[in-house]
């Protein structure tokens, strides 16, 4: 009888197949849960991720189309101010002429257009110079 508690203790029983399904089966049920477990948790960072870009994308697109309408703001002014610009010198060249043939008016009226006219004109000088610094700003800020 000691013989045979001897080989019963020295030699461990070879997993049978059975027992091998069954850790496989347990291992792939383990592994299956830490994956939903570790997918349900990057999934909420990735949807506030991509929350994040898309308003992200949205400011890019806003501010895109806000440049292109200060863009055309500023030119439109542009273009406005030189017409205005344009249409003073146009009058000065108007009443310079009619200064030397008019002999009715008096030199204190004519002074006063003129007067008028230069002011005008230096005023759409600094407003030029500012509308410039201004798109010089704006084309900075693109880029």
């Amino acid at each position: 009888m000691e013989s045979s508690s001897a080989v019963d203790v020295s030699a461990p029983a070879a997993p049978t197949s059975e027992d091998v399904l069954q850790l496989k089966r347990e291992s792939c049920a383990a592994l299956r849960a830490f994956e939903a477990q570790r997918s349900a948790q990057i999934d909420k960072f990735q949807a506030r991720d991509r929350a994040y870009w898309r308003q992200f994308q949205e400011e890019i697109r806003h501010g895109g189309d806000e440049n292109a309408r200060l863009l055309k703001f500023f030119t439109l002014r542009l273009q406005a101010d030189l017409a205005y610009a344009e249409a003073l010198r146009q009058t000065r060249a108007v009443l310079e002429p009619a200064e030397s043939t008019d002999s009715g008016t008096t030199s204190s009226e004519q002074l006063n257009v003129q007067s008028s006219v230069s002011k005008a004109l230096h005023v759409m000088g600094e407003i030029q110079t500012q509308l410039a610094e201004k798109l010089v700003q704006l084309t900075t800020a693109v880029k």
